[in-house]
């Protein structure tokens, strides 16, 4: 199985965070594809001993085809990731993160990652949400709303309805 991670802005320079990511996916017997967002060198890259290590991919592409995304949980990523079907381990540093892993967490879409100083927990979380049914279907349940609610064309009738003047 494949797992795509990107940590954004705040934590794609975070070399150590990425090693144990790719020690926990190798254990786990899992391929993993990161997007760092250029944040590391291409010489920090190659010591991280994944699949595939890239500044910027395009996530829905690769998300496709990934059966798990470890993430900071930010509200792209994260609904980039529920509109593949996609379950979420979050690492949530900041901003909107904290409260986009509640949401994940209670409607049982991931969980919170484990510690990085335990990559043997984090290889046993990689394949439990992985192999887990429950969190899969809700995940595809989350993508076919998201498929089925109009895209960016409703989204921009919604707006222009909400933007006429009253009476007209």
């Amino acid at each position: 199985p494949l797992v795509f991670a990107t940590m954004g802005t705040l934590q794609g320079g975070n070399l150590r965070l990425w090693q144990a990511i790719a020690q926990a996916c190798r254990e786990a017997d899992m391929r993993l594809v990161i997007a760092h967002g250029g944040k590391l060198s291409d010489a920090d890259a190659a010591t991280i001993h994944a699949h595939h290590v890239a500044a910027f991919l395009p996530y829905k592409a690769v998300l496709r085809h990934a059966a798990l995304c470890i993430t900071h949980g930010g509200s792209n990523t994260v609904l980039d990731a529920l509109a593949c079907g996609v379950p979420l381990l979050v690492r949530p540093v900041a901003f909107d993160q904290p409260g986009n892993l509640a949401r994940i967490v209670h409607h049982g879409l991931g969980e919170r990652m484990a510690p990085l100083d335990r990559p043997d927990l984090l290889a046993t979380q990689i394949k439990r949400v992985v192999s887990n049914a429950r969190i899969r279907a809700n995940a595809q349940s989350v993508a076919a709303e998201i498929a089925a609610a109009g895209g960016t064309r409703r989204a921009a009738d919604l707006v222009e309805a909400a933007l006429q003047p009253a009476g007209s």
